[in-house]
């Protein structure tokens, strides 16, 4: 499996990643970190998380934080 990101997913990372770490640097990383880990596992088990409505897409929720992936 092969994922894809939108422009604007990777502004949202970003912006959400730059937030926390002007707070906590290090739960900035932690949560970085957890949300990359959740990709990596939907590109091994791509049938984890909620098919959509659009074909081909899946809803995820990391572990520890709850964002969408």
């Amino acid at each position: 499996m092969r994922l894809r990101f939108t422009p604007r997913a990777v502004a949202n990372i970003v912006e959400m990643a730059d937030f926390i770490d002007q707070h906590n640097a290090t739960a900035g990383l932690r949560v970085r970190s957890a949300i990359y880990e959740s990709l990596r596992n939907l590109t091994q088990f791509p049938q984890i998380g909620r098919r959509q409505k659009a074909e081909g897409l899946r809803k995820f929720v990391t572990g520890r934080y709850g964002y969408l992936v």
